[in-house]
């Protein structure tokens, strides 16, 4: 594939609420991309703080950047779906205002991809502050094979459904979209990625892998997905029973062959599900709500990490509770 004259090469779309401690951080790894020929959408999905006057002001100084604006806040999910349906480049990158990209990112993306029609380019991502859990921080599939593309990204160990690590073909991701047809009525600011993720697994043909790190991915704890309280997790676990619900819903619909290898996908979000709840105070099954959560993860997704957090609770009557 050839990028048409003056078309860009890549839109990075930036779904945008209450976000103005890291949006400037964010933008600015855009903006010094080394490679220029790029976009930079930005949906502002009507948050109350000053993140989008900030991303107006790098618009004034940069055409590349441009505002999207959601008529409401509708949620993350329709706040990518704006940004893709709004995308012009061939592929379309999606970064949370709060991370950022490493400088050379597009460069390498297209470098590796031109010629090439991938629905999907993985690549490498590393988080800060960087951990010990956070080495080999994303699975990466090895290089595309032909013959069943999902089955095999889906066999890739440690592999991330979420946002970070991708770019889509643009046509294939609005395709995505237009196959799940979420109502706007429907709110989705949780696991709402890997039901993105899902959709253009469902009809992907070749993707591709980039070994090198070039999403850095910052540990916030102030953000919904490291929050913790029973309130948030009630509120998370619903989020995944919704996006599971719709996962299956469209299932039947995804073709035969990919079938099987696709319901990986719902299977290991009820598993998260299981674990998110671990901790809760609603004891559900006997005198352990950890073990009863725990042995249900285990039952939708076979995890030795999960074989493990039953031995030593059982052998420490309880004591530990990884």
């Amino acid at each position: 594939m050839i990028s048409t004259p003056g078309k860009p090469y890549i839109s990075i779309i930036l779904p945008t609420y209450n976000v103005e401690k890291y949006i400037d951080r964010c933008l600015t790894s855009c903006i010094n991309q080394t490679c220029k020929d790029i976009e930079i959408i930005v949906v502002d999905d009507c948050g109350s703080d000053r993140s989008i006057s900030i991303a107006e002001q790098w618009s004034l100084k940069d055409e590349r950047v441009k505002i999207v604006k959601n008529p409401k806040n509708m949620g993350t999910y329709h706040a990518r779906r704006a940004g893709v349906e709004a995308a012009k480049g061939d592929y379309s990158l999606f970064l949370d205002p709060d991370d950022e990209l490493d400088c050379n990112a597009v460069e390498i993306i297209k470098n590796k991809t031109n010629n090439n029609d991938a629905d999907v380019v993985f690549f490498q991502a590393k988080q800060i502050p960087e951990s010990r859990s956070s080495l080999g921080f994303s699975g990466i599939p090895k290089e595309n094979v032909r013959k069943k593309p999902v089955q095999k990204i889906l066999k890739t160990r440690g592999l991330n459904f979420g946002t970070l690590g991708k770019a889509y073909f643009t046509s294939s991701v609005k395709n995505a979209f237009a196959f799940l047809a979420v109502s706007e009525d429907i709110r989705l600011i949780y696991a709402e990625d890997a039901l993105i993720f899902f959709a253009v697994l469902a009809h992907t043909e070749k993707y591709m892998s980039i070994r090198e790190p070039l999403y850095i991915y910052y540990r916030n704890d102030e953000s919904i997905t490291k929050r913790k309280s029973d309130e948030l997790t009630a509120f998370k676990s619903e989020q995944i029973s919704l996006v599971v619900d719709l996962m299956l819903d469209k299932l039947e619909m995804t073709p035969l062959g990919t079938r099987r290898a696709l319901n990986k996908v719902p299977c290991k979000l009820v598993s998260d599900n299981h674990l998110l709840q671990r901790y809760g105070s609603n004891v559900r099954a006997g005198k352990s709500n950890y073990l009863y959560h725990v042995l249900r993860s285990m039952a939708s997704r076979k995890s030795l990490a999960d074989a493990v957090r039953v031995v030593l609770f059982l052998f420490t009557a309880g004591l530990i509770k990884l």
